[in-house]
């Protein structure tokens, strides 16, 4: 086994250094602003953040995961005509949102709900660079030229770790410049690599050729990505309601720990989707089975080691890293948390198979029946536990997603065998 782990690390150096960059990049933004702006301020910054990534699952489900699969089906001589087209479905996405927020910020001014201007317009911002920071790196990723997407992430976190340390060091750091920095620091990262080929007209002309290629799998990896908002991640999004900002705070700070572990999630991310797809069109369906369990049974290790040993070690880091009162308020979350990043790498291969396989309608059912779960469940565990509720229904979530996903999956699997035989 640690022959096989270093040759993945040889072989995906730069795609693992990348993942390293931007796991540590994350983790250093979010000790920083929470000691800076406090518990509450905090708390009020990750769920504007989480807005944010409302639109950035939009985004990966509309362009990203369908391009890490359906790249290396697409002819040689289309692929830059493919990529361009991707910018173009990002520019929609980007209106989409920003239409939406403006329509939210009218909305909570008939009801008399005070919003700030300039935060609505830095949300809006936060968005469009974030996602367009994201899309850049994956197609240099794609293209299999992962040095340059670790260009765009060193320049993205570096500068934007320095310029947050400087504002508050400077005692300047608030909700207001953290977010500008935050939007500063994703269009420097997008821009520093945006490839030369690009050119306007060649993104308005093929928009329409990548949707075609996008859209079967698309079609329901979308509605499945905006599920995850009314499933799994709805005990964090309805925390700020149900307990308090507060409550999101912890919860962000102990996911921010848990997920320096995003460095094998995502780099697996960016390796098994293709990987899967290239070995059905090499070598057919048996060794594609093969390939994805093989996948599941290795990569599922690290995190069952990681989620032992912060089993023991919880206080004594949360309080080392951001403090006790941080400390004092987080009773088995991040525990909690490390077992849910074990169904999180299950969530790689299981998709990735599914997307190679076209058959995403099943993840779109998992979805259905996470967000029944979900709803039913989310006010019950939030009001009566607090923010432990909320972690326990993150985990029990992911639990019933795969369980959904295993199952029709594996009807999947069985019914290929007998065919071949």
């Amino acid at each position: 086994m640690i022959e096989r782990i270093f040759s993945l690390t040889k072989k995906h150096g730069f795609v693992f250094a990348d993942q390293l960059v931007v796991s540590l990049g994350n983790f250093l933004t979010t000790l920083v602003l929470a000691r800076a702006l406090g518990l509450e301020q905090f708390g009020y910054f990750s769920a504007l953040w989480l807005i944010a990534l409302i639109a950035n699952t939009t985004v990966m489900a509309v362009c990203v995961f369908p391009m890490m699969s359906q790249y290396a089906k697409v002819h040689e001589a289309a692929r830059q005509s493919y990529l361009h087209g991707h910018l173009g479905l990002l520019a929609i996405c980007c209106m989409f949102f920003t239409s939406l927020l403006i329509f939210a910020f009218y909305l909570a001014n008939i009801f008399e709900v005070a919003v700030n201007k300039l935060t609505l317009i830095l949300l809006i911002f936060l968005v469009v660079t974030l996602n367009l920071q994201e899309l850049v790196r994956r197609i240099y990723i794609v293209q299999k030229t992962p040095h340059l997407a670790l260009f765009s992430d060193l320049s993205t976190y570096l500068i934007r770790v320095l310029l947050l340390l400087c504002v508050w060091y400077a005692d300047m750091l608030t909700l207001q410049t953290a977010l500008v920095i935050c939007v500063v620091t994703s269009f420097i990262g997008a821009v520093c690599v945006w490839p030369k080929y690009f050119s306007m007209n060649k993104i308005v002309a093929n928009t329409k050729y990548t949707l075609e290629n996008n859209g079967k799998s698309a079609k329901w990896l979308l509605p499945s990505g905006l599920m995850q908002w009314t499933s799994i991640n709805l005990f964090i999004s309805t925390a700020v309601f149900f307990i308090s900002p507060a409550a999101v705070a912890i919860l962000k700070v102990c996911q921010s720990i848990v997920a320096t572990m995003n460095i094998l999630v995502q780099a697996a991310e960016n390796i098994i989707p293709m990987k899967a797809s290239e070995t059905m069109e090499l070598h057919g369906e048996k060794a594609f089975w093969e390939y994805i369990i093989h996948t599941i049974l290795l990569g599922v290790i690290p995190f069952v080691l990681i989620a032992v040993l912060l089993f023991f070690i919880e206080g004594s880091l949360l309080t080392f890293m951001y403090g006790h009162s941080y400390a004092s308020e987080s009773n088995g979350i991040l525990f909690m948390y490390a077992i849910s990043y074990i169904f999180v790498f299950f969530i790689v291969p299981i998709r990735a198979a599914l997307r190679t396989l076209e058959r995403t309608k099943i993840w779109f059912n998992a979805y259905v029946i996470t967000t029944l779960y979900s709803v039913l469940t989310v006010y019950w565990l939030e009001t009566t536990y607090g923010a432990q509720g909320a972690v326990f229904g993150i985990v029990t979530a992911h639990v019933m997603l795969i369980t959904v996903a295993v199952f029709y999956m594996s009807r999947q699997y069985f019914r290929g065998k007998n065919l071949a035989g």
